[in-house]
C-alpha cells in the first residue's frame, strides 16, 4: 500500500499563489528581498535536513545490499558455466578426454548451484528491504490513526476525507509530509473540506506544497481538532451570615 493510498490526500500549490508568495519585487529592492519569510525559510531548512537524513539512510542501505551481493559474487568463482566438450570415442586421447568432460559436468553442476544461491541471496535481500520498507510505513499510518483519534476525527471521517483528498493526485512525497504531521488527520480533514486548496496544491511542487501546508494550511487545520472546554473558576464558597461577631454575655464575663 502506497502513502497516497492510506492517506487519500495532499497536493501542490497554484501558480498564482506560489508567483505570490515567491515572486521578486520590481526595482530599487529586487536583488534584497528574500525569497522566504524567516517561518517559510525555517521549513525549507527543516525539509531539507529531513531529506538529507533519508538520502544518507539510503545511500547507506543501498552500500550494505551491495556489499551482501559482492559477498556472495566472491563465492562463484566462475562468472560464466563451463561447457562441457564432445567426446569423441574413436579418439586416441578418448579417456583424457572422458576425464575432462566428466570434470566440465561437475564443474557446471557446481555453477548452476552457486547461481542458485545468489539468486536466492538477491531475492531475500530485497524481500528484507521491502519488508522494512512497509514495516515502517505501517508504524508510521498507525500513528497517524492515532493521532486521529486523540485530535476527535473518526475513523469514518479520515477515510472519507482522505478518499476525497487523494482523488487529487497527491504527490506520494505530500502525502508522506501529511501523513508524518503532529497535525496530519486535522490537514486531511481541512483539504477534504476546501477543494479550492486542495487545486492549488495539486499546481505545486512537493517542497512548495510542504511550505503551504505548514505556514498556512496546518494552523487552519488546528481549529477543526478537540475544542478543551473552557469553565469558569468556580465561585469561592461564602461562610458566616455576612454579620460581624460579637462578644456575648455582659461586659467583662469570662467563659470556661
Amino acid at each position: 500500500m502506497s502513502e497516497q493510498e492510506e492517506l487519500q490526500q495532499p497536493i501542490e500549490p497554484t501558480t498564482q499563489d506560489a508567483a505570490t508568495e515567491t515572486a521578486p519585487d520590481s526595482g530599487e529592492n529586487h536583488d534584497n528581498k528574500p525569497l522566504f519569510s524567516d517561518e517559510q525559510q525555517k521549513v525549507v531548512n527543516d525539509i531539507a535536513a529531513k531529506k538529507a537524513f533519508e538520502v544518507r539512510e539510503a545511500r547507506r542501505e543501498a552500500e550494505a545490499l551491495k556489499k551482501q551481493l559482492e559477498d556472495v559474487k566472491s563465492k562463484i568463482p566462475q562468472e560464466t558455466r563451463p561447457s562441457i566438450p564432445d567426446v569423441d570415442p574413436y579418439s586416441d586421447s578418448y579417456e583424457d578426454d572422458l576425464r575432462k568432460r566428466d570434470e566440465a559436468i561437475r564443474q557446471a553442476a557446481i555453477y548452476d548451484k552457486q547461481q542458485e544461491y545468489k539468486v536466492e541471496q538477491d531475492s531475500k535481500a530485497k524481500l528484507e528491504a521491502e519488508s522494512k520498507k512497509q514495516e515502517e510505513f505501517s508504524k508510521t499510518v498507525n500513528t497517524y490513526n492515532e493521532r486521529a483519534v486523540k485530535l476527535g476525527v473518526s475513523e469514518a471521517e479520515l477515510q472519507a476525507a482522505g478518499n476525497a483528498v487523494v482523488n487529487y493526485g497527491i504527490n506520494e512525497q505530500v502525502a508522506s509530509f501529511i501523513l508524518n504531521d503532529d497535525q496530519g488527520p486535522l490537514i486531511t480533514k481541512y483539504l477534504a473540506q476546501n477543494p479550492l486548496e486542495l487545486e492549488t496544491l495539486s499546481q505545486l511542487d512537493p517542497m512548495n506544497a510542504a511550505i503551504r501546508i505548514q505556514t498556512e494550511i496546518k494552523q487552519k487545520a488546528s481549529t477543526l481538532g478537540v475544542k478543551t472546554p473552557t469553565a469558569p473558576n468556580p465561585v469561592e464558597p461564602l461562610s458566616g451570615s455576612g454579620m460581624p461577631l460579637k462578644e456575648k454575655g455582659p461586659k467583662g464575663a469570662t467563659y470556661t
